[in-house]
């Protein structure tokens, strides 16, 4: 009975547990190799997360991929797109300069707005394919991988699809502001339009050309299975809002947010966010955020001298 009422408390805080144990006099529940240890906290049952960060990183699998000048004090590591093991956190240099980047479904390949245009880029043998020389990488504000035909681009406030194989493109959305997601099945596109308060996100139906009024905000970011949706709730603050779309509810993270992406399961979320050293902003730093649980860690402690435009996260 009382492992059936420790399994109850943790679920109605919303967490599914998967075994209810007792382990060394404590009263532990454990989902997907998190523990949590239920306690008296002021008379009221309270399940708190045991060893803390470690649980965390125990979860975290795949490469997060982002634009980095490194540095360690004061010397530079590595110029360009990284990939950061999130487990280890380890970080590789992929020899590639470009101010945005993308996965191609997985981290095999790469969408990257490189000199000359926007391009494909396999990282396995190198190879390199020019999509589309339509566009100016100076112009170019947001990129993102729709599916294996296509991919999108925003230049001068429109968003474009563009055929990966002909560089064929034409303009889905007329006028945008700041970056797009789509879900995982490339059937559905997030953007954000408008101007001062009057910013919202909308979704867009590929297939049925319905679109769709979300929510106030911009910069969404949806989660591949479409079930949960990361936003800025207004231009005037860094904070991000990751939203439930099936059930509502919602977690905020309120600090210098600058980029920001889902793991490939919608669990967790990597942040760039901005560092603060003697009364003003330094650089930047890598941040994985358990939402459900409110817990952060830091993966990349500080880099600097450069500006990060992307942040993406593949298996």
């Amino acid at each position: 009975m009382k492992k059936i009422i420790i399994c109850l408390l943790i679920a109605c805080l919303g967490i599914i547990p998967t075994a209810c144990t007792q382990k060394n006099g404590e009263n532990v529940a454990t989902q997907k190799n998190r523990e949590y240890v239920i306690a008296q906290k002021n008379g009221e049952d309270v399940a708190t997360q045991k060893n803390g960060e470690d649980a965390i990183i125990k979860n975290i699998s795949g490469k997060i991929l982002f634009k980095s000048p490194m540095s360690s004090g004061d010397t530079q590591e590595y110029a360009g797109l990284v990939l950061l093991d999130p487990l280890t956190k380890e970080i590789v240099s992929i020899d590639i300069h470009a101010g945005r980047a993308k996965f191609m479904g997985n981290t095999s390949k790469i969408l990257a707005d490189v000199a000359g245009g926007v391009a494909t880029i396999d990282l396995q043998s190198g190879e390199t394919n020019i999509v589309c020389t339509t566009f100016d990488a100076l112009s170019v504000s947001a990129i993102s991988y729709v599916n294996e035909e296509y991919i999108s681009v925003t230049d001068q406030y429109k968003l474009y699809l563009v055929n990966i194989h002909d560089g064929s493109n034409r303009v889905l959305v007329d006028s945008v502001t700041g970056i797009h997601s789509w879900s995982g099945d490339g059937k559905l596109l997030y953007y954000s339009s408008g101007l001062g308060e009057d910013i919202a996100i909308y979704v867009l139906n590929l297939e049925t050309g319905e679109d769709t009024y979300v929510c106030k905000g911009l910069n969404p970011n949806v989660s591949r299975d479409g079930t949960k949706l990361m936003y800025r709730p207004d231009r005037e603050t860094r904070e991000i809002v990751v939203k439930d779309l099936v059930t509502g509810k919602e977690w905020r993270y309120n600090n210098a947010t600058v980029r920001s992406c889902f793991s490939p399961d919608g669990e967790y979320v990597a942040i760039v966010e901005y560092w603060r050293g003697s009364g003003y902003y330094l650089g930047y730093s890598v941040v994985i955020w358990d939402y459900k649980l409110d817990i952060t860690q830091v993966v990349v402690p500080k880099y600097a001298n450069g500006q990060c435009f992307d942040i993406d996260w593949a298996e």
